[in-house]
C-alpha cells in the first residue's frame, strides 16, 4: 500500500489493475484471508483454470499452507506448475514439505535468486 500510496482495498485493487490488465489478460482479485476466501466453490465460480505460475508471497507457515493446500486440493497447481516463494526461510519450505507429502507430490528446485523455485 505504501509503494502505491494507496490505503483502501478498493485504491490498491484500482492500481494494480490499471498496471496489469488489460483485455488479453483479465485479472480478478480475491479479496480476504485465505481460509475464509479460497473457498472449495471458487474455481468453478470464477472459471479458473490450472496454474501455470504460482507466486506464493504469504511469509507465514500457515498463510502458505493454507495457499498450497487449496491449489493442490482445488486442482490448480499440476505437474509443470512453477512455484516461487519470496520468504522460503520463514515458513514456507515447511508448509511447502508438508503440502507435498500430503499430495505425493516431487518437486525441482530450478533457480535460486533469494527465493526458490519448485517444479
Amino acid at each position: 500500500a505504501d509503494l502505491l500510496k494507496s490505503y483502501t482495498v478498493q485504491d490498491v485493487l484500482a492500481k494494480i489493475r490499471a498496471n496489469i490488465a488489460s483485455p488479453f489478460t483479465p485479472v480478478e482479485f480475491v479479496v480476504g484471508y485465505f481460509n475464509e476466501s479460497l473457498t472449495p466453490t471458487l474455481p468453478a465460480e470464477r472459471q479458473m483454470k490450472p496454474a501455470l505460475v504460482v507466486d506464493i508471497d504469504s511469509d507465514l507457515y500457515i498463510s502458505a499452507f493454507q495457499a498450497l493446500s487449496w491449489l493442490f486440493g482445488s486442482r490448480l497447481m499440476q505437474s509443470g506448475t512453477l512455484v516461487y516463494f519470496d520468504e522460503w526461510p520463514y515458513g514456507e519450505h515447511k508448509a511447502w514439505a508438508q503440502v507435498a507429502k500430503e499430495y505425493s507430490v516431487t518437486s525441482k528446485v530450478i533457480a535460486r535468486l533469494g527465493a526458490r523455485f519448485r517444479v
